[in-house]
């Protein structure tokens, strides 16, 4: 069914009205995230006025987007599926992200984020050095991606988990740069 496209001028003057720079939903696997960030790459220098700021928001949409498809419970079709918007209000550049993940991925992430959310800017410096220095678990990172998004963050960053099914959650990040 399609809708009309009263609704698609709807939504447009909506997205314009929220300042939604960029909204995807879709697949995020490597194929489809490369481009995403080489398009926001170039974009970004007339998105972003301040250098600094412009690595940070690039940092943290690299970040995300890296998070999902590597992280995400894939679906059905074996992707990993999600939602990312960047909007702009006033200074600040607000990047949100969601996927589907796995109860048990949840948990671990939950006391992740709880964690690096109850450290200071300097506790943060301090945690990404140790963690550049420690060796890497096989088969995963480095830890390094949430410290960086926490560090770039101007606020504090806003996440949630929702109950979809009874093993799964839909995981949503929402950060200020």
């Amino acid at each position: 069914k399609f809708a009309p496209f009263s609704a698609d001028k709807e939504l447009h003057t909506h997205f314009v009205n929220a300042d939604v720079l960029l909204l995807y939903k879709g697949d995020f696997s490597q194929k489809a995230v490369v481009p995403m960030i080489r398009m926001m790459e170039e974009n970004m220098q007339s998105l972003v006025e301040e250098l600094s700021r412009q690595k940070k928001t690039f940092n943290v949409l690299v970040e995300v987007l890296q998070n999902i498809s590597k992280h995400g419970q894939p679906n059905e079709k074996n992707k990993n599926t999600g939602v990312f918007m960047i909007c702009k209000r006033d200074d600040t550049y607000i990047l949100s992200a969601g996927n589907v993940i796995d109860r048990e991925k949840a948990k671990t992430l939950n006391k992740i984020l709880g964690n690096l959310a109850s450290l200071n800017a300097e506790e943060l410096n301090l945690l990404y050095r140790k963690t550049l220095r420690a060796e890497r678990k096989p088969g995963g990172g480095a830890g390094l991606g949430l410290i960086d998004i926490y560090r770039d963050s101007c606020s504090r960053v806003k996440y949630e988990f929702s109950q979809i099914h009874e093993n799964q959650l839909f995981y949503s990040i929402s950060i200020n740069v």
